[in-house]
């Protein structure tokens, strides 16, 4: 009997072309990386933000409850040296003790929170709402944290009926 054989095929090894990256792929790579490492620097920075303005209102949670146990000392304990330097703690009790005899009593709300950064320092402005009365009373207090310090310090604070009065003064 004749064998008929068939035609042997032969699978050649898969040629592996080497791909050449493009000018186009590298201009694509470049701008997802960037984007990339921008949203990175983002979150990192707004946590970082997060946690210093929450180091800045302890501080001022702590000046608002002195003023409203109208502890002048204590307020002026928290301040920078200018402050101490331009208000003694006798200069200070009389403007404490109208706000703690009428809000003493009450906890304030914190009404605006204000971020501004300078090349000297950190600021963060807070203005309290204080609403026992008819008419509500608000009080604004700026923290400060300069360059190369890490202690967050009162700078200033004020108190009127008017909040737009407050925030323009």
């Amino acid at each position: 009997m004749a064998e008929t054989s068939e035609p042997r095929t032969t699978v050649a090894p898969a040629v592996r072309r080497s791909r050449r990256l493009k000018a186009s792929d590298i201009i694509i790579f470049g701008v997802i990386l960037v984007v990339i490492v921008v949203l990175v620097a983002t979150i990192i920075g707004r946590l970082s933000l997060k946690h210093e303005v929450s180091a800045a209102q302890a501080v001022s949670d702590k000046v608002i409850s002195r003023i409203a146990h109208d502890d002048a000392a204590g307020v002026r304990a928290l301040a920078d040296q200018k402050f101490q330097h331009d208000h003694s703690a006798t200069e200070l009790a009389p403007l404490l003790k109208p706000i703690s005899q009428i809000y003493g009593q009450t906890t304030p709300t914190i009404d605006q929170q204000i971020v501004a950064n300078t090349k000297k320092a950190q600021n963060v402005v807070f203005v309290y709402k204080y609403n026992r009365l008819k008419l509500p009373f608000y009080v604004r207090v700026t923290i400060s944290k300069p360059k190369g310090n890490n202690a967050w310090q009162l700078v200033n604070f004020g108190g009127n009926a008017d909040e737009t009065t407050l925030l323009n003064g």
